[in-house]
């Protein structure tokens, strides 16, 4: 996402403790700060906004937790400095087109497929559109390599 995002922060979680610098850079003044998650797991009080905040000054930081639903879901409860984000909970357009593992809910997008969705949002379209590139060529490649077939494009 690097490649369509720029600046990009990445943070390892930690049970016992916020992970360095993402406090900081969350109560940095530079950025508005808003947690990409589902808001029927919002705690109560959360600020819940089903589009992404737009602005410019100070620029938007979407703060979205990598993992599985069920990770994401324990991160967000033993993660205080999460909890008093305001939560941006999305609506997608459609059901998932993720084809590399199925959820149960056609609801639950993949990480790739929220990024994309947040900047068709805040209006960084060509952003999106590169990013769902890149998810679909992946995609494409692993199911290919998976099932032991040519890849996707490739000369015979």
């Amino acid at each position: 996402m690097e490649e369509c995002i720029l600046p990009t922060f990445s943070f390892v979680w930690s049970r016992t403790r916020p992970p360095e610098g993402l406090v900081e850079l969350l109560a940095s003044a530079q950025w508005t700060p808003q947690l990409i998650f589902p808001g029927e797991y919002s705690v109560p009080g959360q600020v819940i906004h089903h589009r992404c905040i737009e602005c410019r000054e100070p620029a938007p930081l979407l703060v979205i937790i990598d993992a599985t639903w069920s990770q994401a879901r324990k991160i967000f409860r033993q993660s205080p400095y999460l909890q008093c984000l305001p939560c941006v909970s999305l609506a997608p357009p459609g059901p998932s087109r993720y084809r590399l593992r199925r959820s149960r809910r056609t609801d639950h997008l993949c990480t790739a497929e929220v990024v994309e969705l947040c900047l068709q949002q805040l209006g960084e379209e060509r952003a999106a559109a590169r990013l769902g590139s890149y998810l679909d060529c992946y995609s494409d490649a692993w199911l290919a390599a998976r099932d032991n077939l040519p890849k996707p494009g490739a000369i015979q």
